[in-house]
């Protein structure tokens, strides 16, 4: 083998290492930007939103709405009431109504649920801030139990109208009506949002 052959055949065996060591050598290797422009990458699939899970949450809730009166009138402030799952009849609540009583006056109460009705407690001064606010400092209790069938309100009619409380507006301004509980159905929370009053 003369020396030309020599260094040819060394050329062609540094070539095919180069080739395999790239990915060269095979059957099939891609150039990157060349290739048939016909033939592409199919997308990516789009992402799946997991399926929620059901809420596990068991709520007894006091439902009533922001209100604007007039300084020296009486209004009424209506109670609500609903479960989280929906219309579950339960043991019975017992729900406190917080008041600053520089703000608000108790008047009375009226079209009260007597269905399973405990009763209701005086105005009473709150001593122990039971609804974590410390601009109010009067509450009242209205109590329903339903032992042991756990059949209360026993109703088609949900919402539930639980009572109306009347107070007389005594001065101009902002205050809110709080709620809290001091008894609810096993394995439920209470939950009621703050009734803003305007008084003009």
């Amino acid at each position: 083998m003369n020396l030309k052959l020599a260094n040819k055949i060394s050329c062609l065996l540094l070539i095919s290492s180069a080739l395999v060591a790239c990915g060269g050598g095979g059957d099939n290797y891609t150039v990157e930007g060349g290739g048939d422009p016909a033939v592409t990458n199919p997308p990516p699939e789009p992402p799946v939103d997991p399926v929620p899970e059901p809420s596990t949450e068991r709520v007894q809730k006091i439902i009533s709405g922001n209100l604007s009166v007039n300084k020296g009138d009486s209004f009424s402030l209506p109670l609500q009431y609903k479960t989280e799952p929906e219309n579950v009849d339960l043991a019975g609540l017992a729900v406190r109504v917080h008041w600053a009583s520089q703000d608000l006056n108790f008047v009375s109460t009226s079209q009260t649920l007597t269905t399973s009705f405990l009763g209701e407690g005086q105005a009473t001064a709150d001593l122990t801030d039971l609804d974590n606010d410390p601009q109010t400092d009067m509450y009242m209790v209205f109590s329903w139990a339903n032992f042991p069938e756990g059949k209360w309100p026993n109703t088609d009619t949900w919402p539930v109208a639980l009572t109306q409380v009347e107070f007389e507006a005594l001065a101009s301004g902002a205050t809110q009506v709080n709620f809290s509980a001091s008894s609810t159905a096993g394995g439920y929370q209470f939950s009621a949002d703050a009734v803003q009053v305007t008084i003009e």
